[in-house]
């Protein structure tokens, strides 16, 4: 449940599954303004970015209870030495390097799972979506952080819009 819990973090916030997610802070979710905050010291940028909180994530995230922890807490965090306080909840301590790809690693294997798919594929999964269903190539860029998203969508043919260039081209 809780590499799921990733998963689901990766695809609807679009985040980077390393360093985003491990420094992803509870006081960082702002469930009135349905926003999340992803620090400039945790992205690739450098720079502050806000990235909307849609409806299914702000759910996982009630249903958690992680709104109910303090602030200054990690979403999440490594596992407690306290047996009196429950693994898969918010901490003082982020998760350490490859606590997540290590058991999806595990999981991906047992499966039987090309070596390919990774935790960081949920946010290339979440953009082909996205641009499938129609959203704006600026909001996408706006929500992955990038100035080009192109490389997610090679996957499918889409590097170019070809419904546009067909409708565009003149007949010699």
């Amino acid at each position: 449940p809780y590499l799921y819990f990733c998963c689901q973090v990766v695809y609807y916030l679009c985040i980077r599954s390393e360093k985003e997610l491990k420094l992803f802070k509870v006081g960082n979710i702002f469930p009135d303004r349905k926003q999340v905050l992803i620090n400039g010291s945790d992205s690739k940028t450098g720079r502050d970015r806000f990235i909307p909180l849609p409806d299914e994530m702000l759910k996982v995230f009630k249903q958690r209870k992680i709104l109910n922890y303090p602030g200054d807490y990690y979403v999440f965090s490594a596992p407690h030495r306290n047996k009196f306080v429950k693994n898969g909840t918010p901490g003082p301590e982020p998760f350490g390097k490859g606590f997540f790809s290590e058991r999806f690693s595990r999981i991906r294997s047992k499966m039987g799972v090309d070596n390919s798919f990774t935790i960081y594929g949920f946010k290339h999964t979440r953009i082909i979506h996205l641009k499938l269903d129609g959203v704006a190539d600026q909001d996408i860029m706006s929500l992955t952080g990038h100035v080009s998203f192109s490389h997610y969508l090679r996957d499918l043919g889409l590097t170019v819009n070809a419904e546009t260039i067909n409708n565009k081209t003149r007949k010699l």
